[in-house]
């Protein structure tokens, strides 16, 4: 155990009438003067383990979330688990790498930009591969016009990105007609 040992020395005397004189207490060190006292350590209050994540944080700071193992915010630009507490939170956010991720960010187009334009695209191309194929079913014409449609649609319309990515020939039209029109026997 940590302990430490205060003693009660004797001043020397000085020349100075100014100066108090020792009484008796401080004549002679003593063992009696010799006290041990044990260290007593503070109780400290660790305000970080009470503290939790609080959900209003993400309204104001977008880049915020509440981290999978502990009740501390998680930063998604820096990929950093800070501190909780508002100040914590503020000072990560001036810091210039948080900063500089966080430009990074901004300009990064969204994945999910490319992906909706893909299947705005696609559907309008499968739209006009049915279209193409009820046009046969409604003329009562052979499925081996299939083969030559989507090239003759493409040489009318050079400027129509759907017409240039419609790809049907007479085998896909036929499983489309089996599997989209009802049987009727």
């Amino acid at each position: 155990m940590e302990r430490f040992i205060t003693i009660n020395k004797a001043p020397t005397e000085s020349p100075d009438p100014e100066e108090p004189k020792p009484g008796p207490s401080h004549e002679k060190l003593l063992d009696s003067d010799v006290e041990e006292h044990p260290v007593q350590k503070k109780n400290k209050k660790h305000y970080n383990e009470s503290r939790k994540f609080n959900q209003n944080w993400t309204a104001k700071f977008v880049w915020l979330e509440k981290s999978n193992n502990s009740e501390k915010p998680f930063c998604k630009v820096c990929k950093k688990t800070i501190n909780v507490g508002i100040t914590h939170i503020k000072r990560h956010e001036a810091t210039t790498i948080h900063q500089r991720n966080f430009q990074k960010m901004k300009n990064t187009p969204k994945i999910q930009t490319f992906v909706d334009k893909n299947k705005e695209t696609n559907s309008l191309i499968k739209s006009g591969e049915f279209k193409l194929i009820m046009f046969l079913h409604e003329h009562n014409l052979p499925f081996s016009l299939m083969d030559h449609l989507p090239g003759l649609l493409q040489s009318v319309c050079p400027d129509s990105k759907i017409a240039k990515q419609i790809k049907c020939a007479r085998t896909k039209a036929t499983v489309l007609t089996k599997n989209a029109l009802p049987n009727s026997n």
